[in-house]
């Protein structure tokens, strides 16, 4: 009952209502396990019932040149 899972639904009507061409998405790593992978998934689902081809990879910051280790995951269409 977190609302926090359920802001993927509110960013569908908005991406649906403004008719974006494309997008990036950036999350935490670990979204791409999360119960069991099921939330990704649905994740995905979600924005390819609108229509997106999307395209995802968990890329690190120290692997482009930031000081930093952040592994992050990133959703593109």
């Amino acid at each position: 009952e977190d609302y926090r899972g359920q802001v993927i639904y509110g960013l569908c009507k908005i991406l649906k209502k403004k008719k974006v061409p494309y997008f990036i998405l950036e999350n935490v790593k670990g979204l791409v396990n999360h119960d069991k992978g099921r939330t990704f998934k649905k994740i995905i689902s979600e924005l390819s019932a609108l229509g997106y081809c999307v395209k995802s990879t968990v890329l690190d910051s120290s692997d482009f040149g930031v000081t930093q280790m952040r592994e992050r995951v990133y959703i593109v269409e």
